[in-house]
């Protein structure tokens, strides 16, 4: 059996359960990149994120979920898959919020709180130097997560060196 672009879930489901897990694991793992593009979920951007996360529509992803009859095999696993990649992924972007200092919580509370979307697209207009926020939602997953570990890597750096400075100054 030949599994495609095209060939349709509900036709070979039956033959799908029938499979070795090995087999199925490497089709889960295929359909995103298929689908999405050469990065799989990362090559989403911000503003199909926000679709995702506030609209819960993944119909710009995955253009056939809204009838699942016609979904491909591709397009079900990459639509199964979602859910854990997005947790996962918002996960690894708590991960990377630097520790606060004492005086830094304190301040945090006065601040009003953000959408994880608008807490993206501010960061990304900050980050890559863009004009608009219409610009920021093109960013992908994978620029945020690369720029996120390098803006979490300046602070953690620039803390310690500031440590250091003070404890050379005593």
């Amino acid at each position: 059996m030949t599994i495609d672009n095209e060939t349709l879930y509900f036709t070979v489901e039956p033959l799908l359960r029938q499979l070795p897990e090995e087999e199925i694991k490497r089709i889960k793992e295929a359909a995103p990149r298929a689908i999405i593009g050469r990065d799989g979920y990362l090559s989403l951007s911000i503003a199909d994120l926000s679709r995702m996360i506030d609209g819960h529509d993944i119909t710009g992803i995955i253009p056939n979920a809204a009838e699942p009859l016609k979904l491909t095999v591709f397009e079900w696993y990459t639509a199964e898959g979602l859910r854990s990649f997005l947790e996962g992924y918002i996960q690894k972007l708590e991960a990377l919020q630097p520790p606060l200092e004492p005086a830094e919580r304190a301040a945090q509370k006065a601040c009003l709180t953000v959408t994880t979307t608008e807490g993206l697209l501010c960061f990304a207009r900050e980050y890559f130097g863009l004009h608009s926020f219409s610009e920021a939602e093109g960013v992908t997953l994978a620029e945020i997560l690369i720029a996120k570990k390098d803006s979490y890597n300046k602070v953690i750096y620039q803390k310690a060196f500031i440590k250091q400075q003070q404890k050379r100054r005593k």
